[in-house]
C-alpha cells in the first residue's frame, strides 16, 4: 500500500544485498589462576582468583533492525546501538578450605 504522504512505499527496504553489513564483533578474555597453601599432611586452603572481561572492552548488541512501526510509519531507533553485548569486567575470589 502506497503511502506517498510519508516518501516511501511501506514494506520496501532497498535494493542492499542480502547479508551485506556485518555488525560488530565479539573480544572477550576471561583468566582465572589460583594458589593451594598446605596447612598439614592432608590440610590445605586453596584461594582462587577469576577475572571475566578482563580488558573491559565493551561488546556493542547488534543495531536495531526494524525499519518500520507496524503503523507504517518509520522507527526512528533504526540502526541505533543502545546496548552491549557482554557484561563490564567482572572479578570473583573464593577461598577453600580442603580436609
Amino acid at each position: 500500500m502506497p503511502r506517498p504522504d510519508l516518501g516511501y512505499q511501506v514494506g520496501f527496504i532497498g535494493t542492499v544485498a542480502r547479508n551485506s553489513v556485518t555488525g560488530p564483533g565479539l573480544a572477550q578474555m576471561d583468566f582465572s589462576t589460583g594458589k593451594n597453601f598446605k596447612i598439614t599432611e592432608s590440610q590445605r586452603i586453596q584461594f582462587r582468583a577469576e577475572f571475566f572481561n578482563l580488558s573491559n572492552h565493551p561488546n556493542f548488541r547488534i543495531p536495531t533492525a526494524a525499519l518500520f512501526n507496524i503503523s507504517g510509519t518509520r522507527n526512528v531507533n533504526a540502526g541505533r546501538v543502545d546496548a552491549t553485548r557482554s557484561p563490564e569486567r567482572q572479578i570473583q575470589f573464593g577461598l577453600k578450605y580442603i580436609f
